[in-house]
């Protein structure tokens, strides 16, 4: 990774064949849906992880996190970690 782009616009979407997959996030979408904790539940921790895998992954379909570490397993060789806090207030 040399740039993660800052301030993309709510409707941008990745576009097939520039070298990026993305995967099923917890809402069963592929897609970055952001920070949404149930109001009142406290502080909730989201972790964004970037790993830099040997060689491509071949994948027939989206694969959720599970599915995506069972199938990088053995091929990472860099990993890197940021975890961000949001609370929504009642």
């Amino acid at each position: 990774v040399t740039e993660i782009a800052a301030e993309l616009p709510a409707t941008w979407a990745v576009e097939e064949g520039v070298g990026i997959k993305q995967g099923r996030n917890g809402r069963n979408r592929c897609a970055y849906d952001g920070p949404s904790p149930p109001l009142g539940h406290g502080l909730h921790h989201y972790h964004f992880q970037v790993f830099a895998l040997r060689e491509p992954l071949e994948l027939a379909a989206p694969p959720d996190r599970d599915d995506l570490h069972l199938l990088m397993k053995g091929k990472i060789v860099g990993f890197g970690e940021i975890v961000g806090t949001y609370e929504r207030v009642a």
